[in-house]
């Protein structure tokens, strides 16, 4: 009986880490030395700003911008990941790890940078979701990109990270 339980610990496991890397990014710590550089650095949180962490994992990102006085949300596909974030981030009221696809799922309408890790044959597709929301919110959205080079304006960089922003698209309305 017990290696039965065991036997499926292991499978939803392996499932949980393993399949996302169809989806997107494996996970991969985030370096808590790094990230509060970047955040010193490249772009300093102000209480007014909404973090967006794609691929949150555990919640490292956004506590880091919860304590900076910033409101924070991730979202992540791993629930094993999310409920360790829940657990971790319980004494951080401003930050909210979520299980959620960052392909299919909308931006929260307040964000106003985006932290993502992610691999290269996802930038173009990220880029493109990015700036699809800041179409639909009308209004530049930053984005802190840890180790990946991304085809937008590049703004700043340090020696792991990369500060772009990304334009909503504009359309001329057309005189009838």
């Amino acid at each position: 009986m017990i290696e039965a339980v065991l036997f499926f610990a292991v499978v939803i496991f392996l499932l949980a880490f393993g399949c996302i890397v169809f989806f997107g990014a494996p996970y991969v710590p985030a370096k808590l030395p790094a990230v509060r550089a970047a955040l010193d650095n490249l772009y300093t949180l102000q209480s007014s700003d909404l973090l967006l962490d794609l691929g949150s994992g555990d919640g490292r990102v956004i506590r880091e911008a919860a304590r900076r006085g910033a409101r924070a949300v991730g979202f992540e596909l791993n629930p094993i990941l999310v409920a360790i974030g829940k657990i971790v981030c319980r004494r951080q009221p401003n930050a909210t790890n979520t299980v959620a696809n960052i392909w299919t799922k909308a931006f929260p309408d307040q964000t106003t940078i985006v932290y993502v890790f992610c691999v290269s044959r996802d930038t173009k597709r990220l880029v493109d979701k990015i700036q699809k929301e800041a179409t639909r919110l009308g209004r530049p959205i930053y984005v802190l990109s840890f180790a990946i080079e991304l085809d937008a304006p590049l703004l700043r960089r340090d020696s792991l990270h990369f500060l772009y922003e990304i334009q909503p698209l504009h359309f001329e309305k057309h005189k009838v």
